[in-house]
């Protein structure tokens, strides 16, 4: 029979179980890092596609030109919804701006959002009107 005394843990009890929550967490941190970079990469992409969906509804709507300018930090881009800017992870790669036209035409250029070493490509038909974000 044990007495109240005796109850509680050691102090190697709890620096055994310090240790090994300790090297858990050096092993799923990064990987956590990792899959929440690659969600803000995802999010940002869809973002972008619907904000370039609603520059040319608004070209359309208004039948003026809306351009999309990239900013030069690479981190966002100026519209008619004014200045987007984007989560430090995320890089933004346009290679013009892009134009959008009142007959729902558009005048595309390369764009890709980056995080490390993940690219997620936006993707623009001209015979449909399409924006499309990934491969």
């Amino acid at each position: 029979m044990s007495e109240a005394g005796d109850r509680g843990f050691t102090l190697l009890e709890a620096l055994v179980v310090l240790a090994i929550t300790a090297m858990i967490a050096a092993i799923v941190a990064p990987n956590m890092m990792q899959s929440l970079a690659l969600l803000s990469l995802r999010e940002s992409a869809r973002v972008v596609q619907a904000d370039f969906r609603v520059a040319r509804a608004t070209a359309m709507r208004t039948g003026n030109i809306v351009t999309v300018t990239p900013r030069p930090d690479h981190h966002g881009y100026d519209w008619v919804g004014g200045t987007r800017q984007l989560p430090e992870e995320v890089r933004l790669d346009m290679s013009a701006p892009v134009s959008f036209m009142p007959d729902g035409s558009m005048k595309p250029a390369d764009v890709a959002l980056w995080v490390r070493n993940r690219r997620v490509p936006i993707n623009f038909n001209t015979a449909i009107g399409a924006i499309t974000a990934g491969s």
